[in-house]
């Protein structure tokens, strides 16, 4: 993927967040409002990813159970058009943001993929791929069919969207980066 500069426009603002009992309801409401696709969750104690279909929040049977406020670290739930953020800061309070390209400020944005780890995978059920690479033991279980072919160890893509801005004196940084897809390069794709 070429690293394009381009110009777009962006809306991004802070989400009041009132006590939240349940983080799958909470991220399925915003998915469903803003056509958010799929879920990625660092918590203490595991990286779990989910999917949104039809308004419900789908996570591989061994997610069940982990995806849990009390060990969360950062979620977010992404598509195309949006992302929505929930993290902990550093004095352990639970922050949220929602970004979005919209008519709102224009900034100039640059579109990258990151690889993803696993070159061996195991078929679960409801089209979720177990990734894993190493002798470590370390996996995470992706929602999408994935064939890992010969010619592509690594068949995994995050898609990441970079806004960026210049400072006064024409320094150009990246000020605030959102996910934008999950792509299986290998050709299987959900």
């Amino acid at each position: 993927m070429n690293r394009e500069i381009v110009s777009a426009f962006a809306e991004l603002h802070l989400l009041d967040i009132e006590e939240i009992q349940d983080i799958g309801a909470w991220f399925t409401e915003h998915a469903q409002a803003h056509h958010l696709r799929w879920l990625l969750v660092h918590a203490d104690d595991a990286v779990l990813w989910g999917m949104f279909e039809a308004s419900v929040l789908v996570l591989d049977d061994s997610a069940r159970g982990l995806l849990r406020l009390e060990t969360l670290q950062v979620a977010r739930a992404f598509g195309e058009e949006a992302e929505v953020m929930l993290w902990r800061d550093g004095d352990g309070a639970l922050r949220a943001r929602f970004i979005r390209d919209s008519a709102g400020e224009k900034v100039w944005t640059m579109d990258e993929d990151h690889v993803l780890w696993g070159n061996r995978t195991e078929k679960l059920s409801s089209g979720f791929t177990r990734m894993s690479e190493g002798s470590q033991g370390l996996c995470h279980v992706v929602p999408l069919s994935v064939e890992v072919r010969r010619d592509r160890k690594r068949p995994l893509r995050l898609r990441v969207r970079h806004y960026l801005t210049e400072d006064e004196t024409g320094f150009v940084r990246i000020a605030c980066s959102r996910l934008l897809d999950l792509v299986d390069v290998g050709g299987s794709e959900r």
